[in-house]
């Protein structure tokens, strides 16, 4: 009789676990696509971006397209991917940006997710000494930001990482051009150089530019056109040291013109008769 009641509660808690972990894995059933959707928000505020997307792929796998809760998922999900970064995440979150924006291009959050979109490129882009294409991504989709949302709260987010941007493109162009003028191929150089000067005026080391850019100028017998340079660079950064080698340059070079030059020998002078 004992082993009878030792077996009959045995079956009774082997029969009692399987339905126990079966409320506990379907416990998010009787909730509602707002709910789901409401919780996983909870969990990206606390950064748990893993247990966030699990909420949010559920309301994706009921398979319902809810005008008002559909797009809040959709960027939900690219939210929790681009909050774990590395490549692959950010792959994964610039897909969903992406779609949404197709999807929900006049949604109310369409800016919000133009603008991470364009921080997935740009969370992708190399070091200056680097191929520079993503950069180039990245700063079309922060430009898109200010063209098609300009009332939008992240235009002057994207105006700051256009202007990081751009001095990341002309760092590459100084570094390259740096690269000519060591090498001796001042021509390649001063194009570099010219190049920053129109397309990034707003470029933190133009001081530099200048004084590189006059150098090469002189190098190729053109110290009109060098001294242009290096005047502007005293004007505009007269406390940096490119001020101060360029015009050590400067004195170098008029000191060199002004040096008298042996005449020309006559032709056939010195010969024997």
């Amino acid at each position: 009789m004992r082993q009878s009641r030792t077996l009959l509660l045995a079956l009774a808690v082997a029969l009692a676990l399987p339905s126990a972990a079966w409320a506990k894995r379907d416990r998010y059933a009787d909730l509602s696509d707002r709910q789901l959707y409401d919780l996983g928000a909870k969990e990206l505020e606390k950064e748990n971006f893993y247990k966030a997307r699990t909420l949010f792929e559920r309301v994706v796998k009921r398979g319902k397209d809810d005008p008002e809760i559909s797009p809040l998922v959709l960027l939900g999900l690219a939210d929790s991917y681009f909050g774990k970064k590395g490549v692959l995440n950010l792959t994964e979150a610039t897909s969903r940006y992406s779609s949404f924006l197709t999807f929900y291009p006049t949604h109310a959050r369409a800016d919000y997710a133009q603008y991470q979109l364009a921080l997935c490129h740009f969370q992708q882009v190399y070091a200056a000494d680097r191929d520079q294409k993503e950069t180039r991504v990245a700063l079309d989709e922060f430009r898109k930001v200010q063209a098609q949302f300009p009332e939008s709260p992240y235009v002057d987010l994207a105006g700051e990482k256009l202007l990081e941007g751009s001095d990341l493109l002309a760092e590459h162009e100084f570094r390259v051009g740096t690269f000519y003028h060591e090498g001796g191929r001042y021509l390649g150089a001063i194009g570099r150089y010219l190049t920053i000067l129109d397309r990034y005026p707003r470029y933190v080391g133009k001081d530099k530019v200048y004084y590189y850019l006059a150098h090469s100028l002189m190098r190729t017998e053109r110290p009109e056109e060098g001294a242009v340079y290096l005047e502007k660079l005293r004007e505009t950064y007269p406390d940096s040291e490119w001020a101060q080698k360029g015009a050590r340059l400067l004195r170098a070079t008029e000191a060199a013109s002004a040096a008298p030059t042996a005449p020309a020998t006559p032709a056939g002078a010195g010969e024997s008769r």
